[in-house]
């Protein structure tokens, strides 16, 4: 099995799920909580089932873990990592800011990254020891030098069982940044996760980080010559909800921020 077999596929999976997608955004569609301020439509599910079909005929010993099927367990180490939908919220009021997610792991460690813009045709890749492309061309991150000069998404989560705790914590760390960068906010994490891999925006930092949607993303960002590390500045890995992406050179004062420190 080929690494650019490997690679093609999930290229053709996420372009499938995203013809759901596109063909219904726009209209009035039905939608459900599935938590407090957790939403998901049917378009979510049949753009998840296009990706898995696709998967399944190439790969039929793969594991998935998929946001709405759930874990699917494989036969040969190998599992692919599926958000259908990064930014259903978005997707839901007509914003066209949202992505299509899928990352491959063999053991736990991410092989393959591929995250999908369908409006601008954006396609990021990256491959493990391979480097960070969008449309075929190599990225990088960014060279902004200080956390001063820099752009950062900076986003907290607001629901579950811990949602005082966490929207604090957030408000305290946004407010701290704020002091120091120019702060964005737009809603899908995968392509946050992107633009710092593309040099768009310099960090991002989230305590809510969206597993199916992070794994692609912080592949990206660290085969772009970037950093993403837990609030403690220990390697990110998807057991962890606290998420600081960035381009490196000021990775240390940004933690420091955002631990008050």
């Amino acid at each position: 099995m080929s690494e650019a077999f490997l690679l093609e596929t999930a290229i053709a999976a996420v372009r499938l799920g995203a013809t759901p997608l596109m063909a219904g955004f726009g209209r009035p569609i039905a939608f459900r909580e599935k938590s407090s301020r957790n939403f998901v439509t049917p378009l979510d599910a049949q753009a998840e089932a296009l990706i898995l079909e696709k998967l399944r005929q190439a790969f039929p010993e793969h594991g998935v873990l998929a946001e709405e099927a759930g874990d699917l367990p494989g036969r040969s180490g190998f599992r692919w990592i599926v958000d259908p939908l990064s930014s259903t919220r978005n997707y839901i009021h007509g914003m066209p800011h949202w992505a299509v997610c899928l990352a491959l792991e063999r053991e736990g460690v991410p092989l393959l990254a591929v995250v999908l813009d369908p409006f601008s045709d954006e396609l990021f890749t990256a491959s493990f020891g391979k480097g960070c492309y969008r449309n075929g061309e190599r990225q990088s991150v960014s060279e902004i030098p200080s956390l001063d000069q820099a752009m950062v998404c900076a986003t907290f989560d607001v629901e579950g069982e811990v949602a005082e705790d966490t929207i604090s914590q957030g408000l305290g760390y946004y407010a701290r940044l704020a002091r120091h960068a120019d702060l964005r906010s737009l809603g899908s994490a995968g392509l946050h996760l992107a633009y710092v891999g593309s040099g768009r925006l310099d960090a991002f930092v989230t305590n809510d980080a969206d597993p199916f949607a992070a794994v692609a993303g912080a592949l990206l960002v660290r085969e772009a010559g970037g950093v993403v590390t837990d609030f403690r500045g220990n390697e990110w890995t998807a057991s962890s909800r606290e998420l600081i992406a960035s381009n490196g050179r000021f990775h240390d004062r940004l933690l420091h921020v955002v631990q008050g420190a």
